[in-house]
């Protein structure tokens, strides 16, 4: 067996103890468990899609999938936040939070642990909002008082480059579309 003289054990135990002691602290050091969303992204109105319908007042499906007579195929105001208008926003990351950061500057928070909470939204009441990891995608969902609900999921693709982002509106009826957005440097 050999043996280690006593400064070289000390030398290691104390680089090994200054690793783990940085990777404990901060996100410095540590690879998160889901994928980094941080960063200022740009709608790529190519890739995204219209909001579609999935029934209508009354049961049924429009014949073919297309829209009925008159309809309106213009892009419904939503963006990755499913409340506020934006063709650009930051996301950025703490601790239990993901902020989101509009270009008009207007910011919202989602906790991204499982936790609700409720906040009071102008003119429609109470919205509950709860956010979790679902493997490598996030999930958002809101509802309010009135029971109309948006779900959502927020995934990564293209290495990265792209956020798709799937929104699913239920009220009286569903509609669901997706939202590409591109990584961009800056506004």
């Amino acid at each position: 067996m050999r043996t280690r003289n006593f400064p070289t054990v000390v030398a290691t135990a104390l680089v090994l103890l200054s690793l783990v002691a940085g990777c404990s602290g901060g996100s410095q050091g540590i690879v998160p468990a889901h994928p980094d969303f941080t960063g200022t992204w740009l709608l790529n109105t190519d890739a995204s899609q219209d909001p579609e319908p999935q029934g209508r007042p009354g049961g049924g499906e429009p014949s073919g999938g297309r829209p009925e007579p008159g309809a309106s195929r213009t892009r419904t105001p939503l963006t990755a936040d499913g409340i506020m208008p934006s063709v650009a926003f930051r996301l950025e990351e703490d601790d239990s939070t993901l902020i989101f950061s509009d270009a008009q500057g207007r910011e919202r928070r989602v906790y991204q642990d499982g936790r609700e909470y409720i906040e009071a939204v102008g003119g429609m009441g109470n919205l509950r909002t709860k956010a979790g990891w679902k493997g490598e995608k996030l999930v958002v969902e809101r509802q309010l008082e009135s029971g109309a609900k948006i779900t959502e999921t927020y995934e990564l693709k293209e290495n990265g480059r792209q956020l798709h982002v799937e929104i699913r509106i239920t009220a009286y009826r569903t509609i669901k579309f997706t939202r590409v957005y591109d990584l961009a440097d800056a506004y």
